[in-house]
């Protein structure tokens, strides 16, 4: 899983810094347990640009937290899915 084309929305390209996007990638690629096809990353704004991500997926069961630094407006729910053909990253509210 996740180890084919790559896609981000409009919405994503527009609104979440390139760093950001990578880093969400490298945090799904470096998952050592079974991949979901469904990834969930939250994303939440502490202070300035110091934002906690929150990665998590629902079978098997994982969740992990972190902490970056990026500039964004918003607190905002990203999901990369996998449908074996290509892997698209979104938010949520464009699924």
């Amino acid at each position: 899983m996740f180890n084919n084309s790559r896609y981000i929305t409009k919405g994503i390209n527009e609104e979440l810094p390139l760093s950001i996007q990578i880093l969400l990638w490298s945090l799904v690629d470096s998952l050592l347990i079974e991949k979901d096809y469904l990834q969930i990353f939250t994303i939440k704004i502490i202070r300035g640009n110091l934002l906690e991500i929150t990665h998590s997926q629902e079978k098997p069961v994982y969740t992990k937290t972190i902490q970056a630094v990026g500039d964004i407006d918003r607190d905002m729910k990203v999901y990369i899915i996998d449908s074996e053909e290509y892997s698209t990253m979104l938010f949520a509210e464009e699924y």
